[in-house]
């Protein structure tokens, strides 16, 4: 049986579950042509498949985070400005364990350096934030003194799970200057 667009979305928008959601993405593995279509439901105007195909990338970030390199464009265009908060979680949870290119570095840092430093922002999207800024710094070091000046305020008004993620982005950004 073919897995084509069709099936995926409506998989999506009718039986949504952590089990079609890992069933989609096990098909747009294998069938990477797919992969195109779901980033950009992520960016479309169907706010209720944009957030489930979110999770399905999301899923997709744990171990196969590269295969989205060439999407980069459309996950920055996501993140910037989500239909709804799952988008950019998931997007900058994928980040987490992206090899980020030069190009999209900055841009990537930026977003999320802003995203971070909004308490308003729900605190995941924050906390995956703190761990892109950390590994984007690993490889621009010159980033660092912006980020290690602004924990310490950061961490005075965060809950207790940000101040734990903060504290291990100071220790990262603190074996960089040895």
């Amino acid at each position: 049986m073919l897995f084509d667009a069709g099936k995926a979305r409506s998989l999506l928008l009718e039986n949504y579950s952590k089990a079609s959601c890992a069933y989609v993405k096990e098909q747009v593995l294998r069938q990477p042509e797919l992969l195109k279509m779901l980033v950009s439901w992520l960016i479309g105007e169907d706010f209720v498949l944009a957030q489930r195909a979110a999770w399905v990338i999301g899923m997709m970030g744990d171990r196969h985070a590269n295969v989205l390199k060439p999407y980069m464009d459309q996950l920055i265009l996501a993140a910037q400005n989500p239909c709804h908060d799952a988008v950019a979680r998931n997007v900058i949870r994928v980040w987490q364990f992206m090899d980020i290119d030069e190009q999209y570095a900055g841009k990537v840092y930026e977003l999320c350096f802003n995203l971070l430093s909004s308490p308003s922002q729900a605190i995941a999207i924050r906390a995956f934030s703190a761990t892109v800024c950390g590994n984007i710094c690993c490889k621009y070091p010159v980033l660092a003194d912006e980020i290690e000046n602004m924990i310490p305020v950061w961490a005075q008004t965060d809950q207790p799970a940000m101040r734990v993620r903060l504290r291990d982005l100071s220790k990262k950004l603190g074996q960089l200057k040895r």
